[in-house]
């Protein structure tokens, strides 16, 4: 019985160490910027996912999730979620995009939307910019800008 189970812990850590050693071969994916803020009176969240369906492909998903939410639960002033995921497809090496998705947002509902979108990202710089044209009951338009900086 004992060794049964030095057997299999012998077995997890050896799939352990390769699965780790895979995963070292592989191409590093870019950072995923997160940000969590806690305050005295709130907290506040916000994650951008962008990657491209594969390396060689023209589709890429962009996920934005942005939430604001009041400690105090009798105060809602100020609490909200805005959600928009988008699906776009890449013009050339300029950074513009097709765009088309859609948004969830705790004033307004679900909407769905559609744009354009331009990446302008190196070491130091991440830009994203968003032009959409929501297809609710007004037809609204947005713009949405988003940059991180990291400089060495």
């Amino acid at each position: 019985m004992r060794q049964k189970s030095v057997l299999k812990a012998i077995l997890f850590l050896f799939t352990l160490f390769t699965l780790a050693s895979v995963a070292k071969a592989q191409a590093p994916h870019t950072p995923i910027p997160a940000e969590i803020m806690f305050g005295h009176e709130r907290l506040d969240f916000q994650l951008i996912l962008k990657r491209k369906f594969s390396p060689t492909s023209k589709f890429s998903l962009v996920a934005i999730s942005i939430f604001a939410q009041n400690y105090d639960r009798d105060q809602t002033l100020g609490n909200s979620i805005v959600a928009p995921v988008q699906v776009t497809y890449n013009l050339g090496k300029s950074g513009f995009s097709l765009a088309a998705g859609a948004e969830a947002n705790s004033k307004v509902g679900f909407m769905p939307m559609a744009g354009v979108q331009h990446v302008f990202a190196n070491r130091e710089i991440l830009a994203l910019t968003f032009i959409n044209v929501l297809s609710n009951q007004g037809a609204d338009g947005q713009i949405f800008g988003f940059m991180n900086t990291s400089p060495d």
